[in-house]
């Protein structure tokens, strides 16, 4: 934490994100630290979230304030109402605890406008651009 608050605005600049499918051996210890976290400001996301009650754990153990929903639930949500209706479902949840959501794996205009009229905050995914490569940078050494 205390490198984290070195730099100057930072938590203005950073979300930390809490891949859903890392095991956390430790999850008190994790909510405590993820409430520090956000007491300093930053903003912690959980990512590749998806349906089951670990998922559902996690949202009531460390209330982050973004879930990024994995992309399985984007892929079939024109051709298959059970899938857009499981999306929804997700959304709608995170919506009631003022948690806002990405939909990861958005490929396309019509996908991109299905998951925002399901009320997705936002979206990611190849629609949106493809990933760059890595710049190459090196920090300052303090």
């Amino acid at each position: 934490i205390a490198k984290l608050t070195k730099e100057k605005n930072l938590a203005e600049r950073l979300m930390i994100e809490i891949t859903h499918s890392t095991q956390i051996r430790e999850p008190e210890a994790t909510a405590r630290f993820i409430t520090e976290l956000q007491g300093l400001g930053f903003k912690v996301a959980l990512d590749d979230f998806t349906d089951g009650p670990e998922a559902y754990d996690q949202l009531m153990r460390f209330h982050p304030d973004m879930v990024k929903i994995d992309s399985k639930h984007a892929r079939n949500i024109l051709i298959a109402p059970r899938e857009a209706a499981t999306l929804r479902g997700l959304i709608d949840l995170c919506a009631g605890m003022n948690i806002e959501v990405a939909v990861k794996g958005i490929e396309d205009r019509s996908q991109a406008a299905a998951v925002m009229e399901l009320g997705a905050n936002y979206g990611q995914g190849f629609y949106y651009g493809k990933p760059a490569p890595r710049p190459d940078f090196t920090p300052p050494r303090n």
